[in-house]
């Protein structure tokens, strides 16, 4: 709700364009690790990435469809928007195995570095995008994004249950993440290639 409030502000597509920034940021703790807290730092900033480009990059997709007068075929294009998204992923894992088949740190380090040109080339490609007038008014008390973090905040305050819900989200997430991120050792150890 906070980067949909900036988004609401300055635009989707710079929200998209923050969350970008921070993914790239998110390199320099990475490679300059030596300890758990910069790999956190690293974390940390990706996770505000995805915050920022999370729901922003729907609501540009239905905008740019809704200037045009295509908002019927949001269904299909979000889902073409999905799959090509999906389509990335299985391509980069099969270069990134092939390309890191010996697993040594020069290896992984190209891997890195072609992520951050990757990163950079999408960076480039969404400051070409032309963001159209929103189609909704966000001054409009009924839609505004503070308003829905203002009653969040309230019933996180009045219910223990969510609060319990959301610290266990907040304790456990990050964990499933660092288990799904960093196995790939284990599986070698075993011996799978």
């Amino acid at each position: 709700i906070p980067t949909g409030i900036i988004g609401d502000r300055i635009g989707k597509k710079w929200s998209v364009l923050c969350g970008i920034g921070c993914a790239l940021l998110a390199w320099i703790p990475w490679l300059m690790a030596e300890d758990i807290w910069m790999f956190g730092v690293a974390f940390a900033l990706l996770g505000v990435s995805q915050a920022f480009i999370s729901g922003s990059d729907q609501a540009l997709l239905y905008e740019l469809l809704s200037s045009k007068g295509k908002s019927s075929e949001m269904k299909r294009v979000y889902g073409l928007y999905l799959s090509m998204s999906t389509m990335g992923y299985a391509i980069a894992g099969l270069a990134g195995g092939f390309l890191s088949i010996n697993h040594t740190l020069p290896e992984f380090i190209q891997l890195y570095v072609l992520t951050a040109i990757a990163q950079g080339f999408a960076f480039l490609l969404y400051l070409s995008v032309k963001e159209p007038k929103a189609t909704v008014d966000v001054t409009d008390e009924v839609v505004t994004s503070m308003k829905i973090l203002k009653s969040s905040m309230r019933l996180f305050v009045d219910s223990s249950n969510l609060r319990r819900i959301i610290v266990l989200s907040l304790l456990t997430t990050p964990f499933s993440v660092a288990l799904f991120t960093l196995f790939q050792p284990y599986f070698v150890s075993s011996g799978v290639p």
